[in-house]
């Protein structure tokens, strides 16, 4: 059309927003097969704005219905065509929509509300379900006492989608002359850009005596076999047309009776033939619904063709069909269910038609459903053009319930105003009548686990359990049978029984098979008494009293022995077995055997394993039983003496030897066991050390000799001084340091504590004598003082001036030593002191202040070198370079720069000087220039 896409998609986009990604996308719905997309906008006309991502919208964002009729995956067909074929509304806007006329008044229901309207009281998508193949979305709405609902379908693998319509009045009054009109103007894919608008438009069929078929069809001129539009249906009501201009104003009415500005001098053709319309023109179809009293609903139903091999099928999804719960079944059709089953039929598709049910025979077990009517034997039923009798019945209405018991035709005959239906359904019985197979009886014993009981069902059968050979409710598990004994039947069998039969896919049931479980009374256990041995004692097979004994290693599952076990008489603990009997083919419950294996095991702990003469030796018992109850003791110490205590002392005085110690145990059940271990016993040593002097001067030696009582591992002499020890009986050792030390032998005994003797010598220290390295000295300074440097202790000081004083105070150089000495050891150390004098450099001076020395900056030559050669070089805080001289005898820096007075501040001085004895010397440091 001839408008431009930007302002339809601006205008659907300030009314209706971004919608979400979702089939359901408030208000507008869209919806998909693997061919087909479809958009029902708020008004119920396809061309809803932009939808849900993975949709195939046109060059404008927006999706009217587009379809893949090559299945070749939406490609794009040449350069230049549009973004997929089979968009039609392209290179257009999506001008789509639908009226409603009655009481001679009309309402037009656009696809976006920017170019049409709502009316009514309420109007909305209410649903996008995918039931089977068939995807599709419910549009609702009323106006005045109608209340419409449309139904659009797309089915996943065809090209086409339908429309199906009810309308129905919820009002007091009659509704009449109602009309539905359906159209739209396609450009189907014609060449983008820059293309035209026209399409080929064709009436191909109107209804008439032999077809009911309405159809009309336009076709892209751009790709003509890819952009097939066709817009049909099967009903009679229906006049097909092509008409301009759009948007449509002319009214329904008009346009099925071809009056009014529907006339064709006025742009509308209704003729059938060969010859096409070749104009930017648009298609539609209207219906002649007739009138509709207070609670009358009819429905009609068109489809969408977009594939021309898909016509015959696309048209065929319009006509009346037959269906039964929920299933739609086609005319001539069988339906088979089981003997006595009671079916309901109706027709779908079919609310344009009154209804008429018959069968060639009565009574026929028909029974009325809903708003249908019973008609008795030669009962007359209304249609449009009068009435007429059915001498054997018939139900009058769109639906009937049937009673089958055998083969039956069964014809449903629609009058309209322009057409009358026959629709024939066949249905019969289906043979179902074999149970399933079981086996019977299942035998259990008391208290035995019990399996789900079990049958065989034809294939596709499911299986019916009941508790009765007839009635009851039917339960689809397989029951367990209870395997409690109660004894009711006086014997030592209770019987149950079990029902099942099998119903087919159509829903027959079979007569029921019996299932007898048979539960055996289960015996007592056998009587068993437990027996013990002592550990490698001879054991015996086990023993019970009972008949058919098994014997079993656990008290439930386990592993059952092929004969009665012996025993093992190798390990202490208690062994377990279980025994049962079997009587009248039922194994008892398990009776428990223990056989206990006893042992005493002997162990004991000793304090120690060598004694020191008299030292008391302790005993822990640590011996165990593997029995309940106390055990009893008997200790022998291997010097004639025992003890019946649990945990024993003993002494063995001083008598040297070795003894073996022996526990025996005794438990309850008489089993024994003893331990025994070796114990020696040592005299307990003696010892002493002498040392041929105890004061010496540090690094001087003494003899030690020591006096011990034999049979000691070791020797071992602590000096005190941490120098290395010796393990020999006399030694000679040097103190290598000075102090008080307290020297002893160490020895080592077996079992007995270590024997010490100690002596105390004392290791007189020699002072250590340091008076400094050779200095220079400039005679009329501050004199020096001479001190050791040491900090050691010292007795006496002798100077070689004479002096006895820690310190010296000395004004001329020369050579001065100094002795000390600690008790009689001694030391000394000297030190040389040379005439040295150099420059005196002061820190500061004021320009103009007194003398040249506090005047001017300049070093003074103490003399005591002759200098020979001089340079100073001052320096301003920024590095510059402001006074410089090679004289020493000049008057220096008097505080001035190029003439001009330097600020007060600390200023940089480099100093260079060499004196006659071929010695130089420099100087850096900072003076402070003061006014």
């Amino acid at each position: 059309m001839k408008n431009l896409f930007s302002k339809l998609l601006v205008a659907c986009s300030l009314l209706w927003g971004t919608q979400a990604e979702a089939q359901l996308s408030a208000p507008n719905a869209f919806i998909y097969g693997d061919y087909v997309e479809v958009g029902v906008s708020v008004t119920g006309a396809f061309g809803g704005c932009t939808p849900p991502s993975g949709y195939h919208p046109n060059v404008a964002g927006s999706l009217g219905f587009v379809s893949d009729p090559d299945k070749d995956g939406w490609g794009v067909a040449a350069p230049g065509s549009a973004n997929y074929m089979g968009d039609y509304f392209v290179p257009g806007s999506p001008y789509e929509g639908w009226d409603l006329q009655y009481n001679g008044n009309t309402y037009r229901y656009r696809n976006c509300p920017s170019s049409g309207s709502c009316p009514g009281s309420a109007c909305a998508n209410v649903s996008a379900t995918l039931t089977g193949t068939d995807y599709s979305t419910i549009w609702q709405g009323t106006n005045g006492n109608l209340q419409i609902t449309q139904k659009t379908v797309v089915k996943k693998d065809k090209v086409y989608f339908v429309i199906f319509v009810d309308i129905e009045n919820v009002g007091s009054s009659t509704v009449n002359n109602i009309y539905y009109f359906r159209g739209l103007d396609p450009d189907n894919d014609q060449p983008w850009p820059g293309g035209g608008f026209p399409t080929d438009n064709r009436v191909v069929f109107q209804p008439n005596a032999v077809s009911k078929n309405c159809l009309v069809t336009a076709n892209g001129r751009g790709y003509p076999t890819q952009a097939y539009l066709g817009l049909g249906t099967k009903d009679c009501r229906a006049k097909c047309c092509i008409f301009n201009p759009w948007p449509f104003s002319a009214q329904p009415s008009d346009v099925y009776n071809q009056s009014g500005t529907a006339s064709t001098s006025s742009g509308f053709y209704y003729n059938v033939g060969t010859a096409t319309i070749n104009q930017d023109i648009a298609i539609g179809m209207v219906f002649n619904l007739g009138t509709l009293a207070p609670g009358q609903k009819t429905s009609l139903a068109y489809t969408y063709i977009l594939k021309q091999a898909d016509l015959d099928s696309a048209l065929g999804e319009t006509a009346p069909k037959f269906e039964s719960a929920g299933s739609p079944y086609s005319p001539y059709s069988t339906f088979r269910v089981c003997p006595g089953k009671t079916v309901n039929l109706r027709i779908i598709n079919g609310g344009q038609y009154k209804w008429v049910w018959t069968t060639p025979s009565f009574p026929n077990y028909m029974t009325a459903t809903g708003t249908s009517t019973l008609i008795a034997p030669g009962g007359t039923i209304p249609t449009v053009t009068g009435s007429v009798t059915y001498p054997y019945g018939a139900v009058y209405g769109d639906s009937l319930v049937v009673t089958v018991w055998g083969p039956k035709t069964y014809t449903a005959t629609g009058i309209s105003n322009c057409d009358t239906q026959y629709l024939v359904f066949y249905v019969d019985t289906i043979s179902f009548s074999v149970p399933p197979s079981v086996v019977s009886p299942v035998r259990y014993c008391e208290g035995a686990t019990a399996s789900a009981l079990a049958a065989t069902a034809a294939t596709g059968a499911t299986l019916n359990w009941y508790t009765a050979p007839t009635g009851g409710t039917p339960t689809g598990s397989a029951p367990t049978p209870s395997t409690a004994y109660t004894g009711s039947s006086g014997t030592d069998f209770d019987t149950v029984n079990y029902y099942v039969s099998q119903t087919n896919a159509a829903g027959c049931e079979t007569p029921r098979a019996r299932i007898q479980v048979i539960v055996t009374k289960k015996p007592t256990a056998p009587v068993v008494k437990d027996t013990i041995y002592c550990i490698w004692d001879t054991v015996a097979q086990v023993s019970a009293t009972g008949s058919n004994l098994k014997w079993y290693d656990a008290a439930t599952a386990g592993t059952r022995y092929a004969l009665p076990p012996t025993p093992n008489n190798t390990s202490a603990g208690t062994q377990s077995f279980w025994a049962t009997q079997t009587i009248n083919g039922c194994e008892s419950d398990r009776s428990q055997l223990n056989v206990e294996i006893s042992q005493a095991i002997a162990a004991f702990v000793k304090t120690k394993d060598s004694l020191c003469g008299p030292e008391l030796l302790s005993l822990t018992n640590n011996s165990t039983t593997s029995s309940p109850g106390s055990y009893t003791s008997l200790w022998e110490f291997g010097d004639m003496a025992t003890s019946t205590d649990s945990n024993a002392t003993h002494s063995y005085a001083d008598a040297r030897g070795t003894y073996t110690v022996r526990l025996t145990v005794t438990n309850a059940n008489g089993c024994q066991d003893s331990a025994k271990q070796v114990v020696e016993v040592f005299p307990v040593p003696v010892m002493s050390v002498t040392a041929d002097s105890v004061k010496i001067c540090q690094g001087e030696a003494i003899n030690f000799s020591g006096s011990v009582t034999p049979g000691y591992r070791s020797l071992f002499w602590d000096f005190g001084d941490g120098d290395p020890a010796y393990s020999t009986l006399n030694v000679r050792h040097s103190f290598t340091k000075g102090g008080v030390f307290n020297v002893q032998l160490k020895g080592d005994y077996p079992a007995c504590p270590a024997a010490v003797a100690s002596i105390t010598i004392e290791s007189v220290s020699i002072p250590n004598v340091n008076l400094g390295d050779d200095i220079d000295f400039c005679p009329g300074s501050t004199p020096l003082v001479l001190k050791n440097l040491s900090s050691a202790s010292v007795d006496k000081y002798e100077w070689n001036t004479g002096d006895t004083t820690a310190t010296l105070t000395v004004s001329t150089p020369g050579f001065y030593s100094l002795r000390a000495q600690n008790w009689r050891c001694a030391s000394s150390d000297s030190i040389t002191i040379n005439k040295a004098c150099f420059l005196e450099v002061p820190n500061a001076f004021s320009p103009g202040s007194g003398s040249d020395y506090t005047a001017y900056f300049l070093p003074r030559n103490l003399l005591a070198k002759s200098a020979i050669t001089f340079h100073m070089q001052i320096f301003d805080r920024w590095g510059q370079l402001i006074f410089e001289t090679d004289k020493l005898d000049g008057k220096g820096w008097d505080g001035n720069y190029k003439g001009q007075a330097m600020p007060m501040g600390v200023y940089v001085y480099m100093i260079r000087i060499s004196f006659e004895n071929g010695t130089s010397e420099s100087y850096n440091g900072n003076v402070t220039l003061m006014r």
